[in-house]
Parts: C-alpha cells; sequence; structure tokens
C-alpha cells in the first residue's frame, strides 16, 4: 500500500491506521513532560501539528477538561 501525506488528519491513530507518512515527536513531548513547567506556549505556524502531538499524548477532549479554555468554555 502506498503512503500518503496526511492533510488536515489531527489523530494520530488514524494516521496509523490509513498508512499515512508520520513525523515521530514522541522526544518533543517528553521534554514538555520533564520541564513541568506551569504554562508551556507553543508558537507554530498553522499545520504543523501542534494538535497532533497533543492527541498522541492523550484523548483530546481529556486534554481540555483541565485546560483553562475549558474553563472559559463552561462559563
Amino acid at each position: 500500500m502506498k503512503k500518503g501525506i496526511p492533510l488536515g488528519i489531527m489523530n494520530y491513530r488514524e494516521l496509523k491506521e490509513k498508512n499515512y507518512y508520520v513525523v515521530d515527536k514522541s522526544l518533543l513531548i517528553q521534554e514538555f513532560l520533564e520541564r513541568m513547567a506551569k504554562a508551556t506556549l507553543v508558537t507554530r505556524p498553522r499545520r504543523f501539528g501542534k494538535t497532533l502531538n497533543m492527541s498522541r499524548r492523550c484523548p483530546p477532549m481529556a486534554c481540555l477538561q483541565n485546560s483553562s479554555i475549558s474553563q472559559r468554555i463552561q462559563k
């Protein structure tokens, strides 16, 4: 099966199941977790994989449950 380029896919599991090219950024995620900072600012252009990297760590809604974004949405 020929590998494709994942455009608009933000779920790691889907990338693997549908045989798309994937850049492994596990070490980047590990570095974020080891720093244990109160806040982390990720400044990258659109379509750079920010959401995809978070989906590798936890399901999207679970990540948002304790975030300040989630708290603002609920108010």
